[in-house]
């Protein structure tokens, strides 16, 4: 609901002072005038404020950091009552959380509906009230989400910032964050051009896979990921790469799709499997044929199979045409060799 009734314009109201918050003015240079500040006095209109006879003195000098102590009280993930003071049009809300402290409300942040994310201006009017979830306090900055924190198998709204050729594509969650989805999370059926369909901008449904320590989180778009209702429309009738979370998800002696994540003269080709699986193939497992020349044939984001011949202690793989023939194959697909793969093979 809304905090002012509009009625009261130009009304007599009893307030209360509560006490006086000092802001630096901009209206002077720095170098000329280091010590101006703007006083603004703070009121209330609660009854208990204004009934109660408990008074306390206000200094000149009193100068208290209202945001690091509302910071050092709150906890990511809490809900707090907050009423929006205006919108910004670089895409969020000012949401004022007491008189002296404001947390920003990102638009992709604001509702887990698509056309209510494109249409964000229009979901909340100034003064009005909301219960936002702490996204964020990181130096001594305030975000705020109401579509709660970010933790694994959250879904939300995000957009394309860029796309990293062999890497992924980076998308915007917030103001100040941002997440990755590997290109074993772009499609639940890998593709040979992964990253052609996402451009700069683009409203993308994100679930988040791993949200590691000082690190950017892991995104997916998968829809098997971000959408229950797809999952249960299609179940085991949509052609899949399976996803792998971990090694124990890997079988030895079956055949799985990848893409090549780096290479190496004397180790050989790393062909990232999941989001943080990652396994080897030594250049005598590269192709039943000696190749002399063989890195070009091996770019960055190359699609490729692979026979998984042990997960421990280290996952080794192979591609060699005898072994991919006599693999099982651990998703839906049947497993035939494209004319990529037969050109390794020769």
């Amino acid at each position: 609901s809304s905090g002012i009734n509009a009625e009261y314009g130009g009304d007599r109201i009893q307030v209360k002072l509560i006490g006086f918050r000092h802001s630096k003015s901009h209206r002077y240079l720095p170098i000329t005038r280091t010590d101006y500040v703007r006083s603004m006095g703070e009121f209330s209109l609660r009854d208990s404020v204004i009934n109660s006879s408990k008074t306390r003195e206000i200094k000149e000098d009193e100068k208290v950091d209202e945001t690091k102590d509302l910071i050092g009280s709150l906890v990511v993930g809490q809900e707090i009552p907050g009423f929006v003071k205006s919108i910004d049009s670089a895409g969020f809300y000012w949401i004022s959380l007491t008189p002296g402290v404001e947390g920003r409300l990102w638009h992709t942040l604001t509702s887990t509906d698509k056309d209510e994310v494109e249409n964000w201006t229009d979901r909340f009017s100034v003064g009005q009230c909301v219960i936002a979830t702490v996204f964020s306090t990181r130096d001594n900055r305030i975000d705020l989400s109401l579509v709660g924190a970010l933790t694994v198998d959250a879904k939300l709204w995000c957009t394309v910032k860029t796309t990293m050729p062999g890497v992924g594509v980076k998308f915007q969650i917030s103001n100040r964050d941002f997440g990755v989805a590997p290109l074993t999370e772009l499609h639940d059926h890998y593709t040979k051009a992964p990253l052609e369909k996402f451009e700069e901008g683009d409203l993308v449904q994100c679930s988040v896979v791993a949200v590691p320590h000082g690190k950017p989180p892991t995104l997916s778009v998968r829809k098997s990921r971000t959408s229950q209702r797809w999952k249960k429309a299609v179940g085991n009738r949509v052609v899949v790469d399976r996803v792998i979370n971990s090694v124990s998800d890997l079988e030895e002696g079956s055949v799985y799709s990848g893409y090549v994540k780096s290479t190496s003269p004397t180790a050989g080709v790393f062909v990232a499997l999941g989001h943080s699986v990652i396994g080897r193939v030594l250049m005598k497992n590269l192709s039943d044929n000696f190749l002399k020349n063989w890195q070009p044939m091996f770019p960055l984001g190359k699609l490729v199979k692979v026979y998984v011949l042990q997960t421990q202690p280290k996952v080794e793989l192979s591609m060699k045409r005898s072994d991919l023939k006599k693999g099982k194959t651990s998703d839906d697909k049947e497993g035939k060799e494209s004319d990529d793969e037969r050109d390794v093979q020769r």
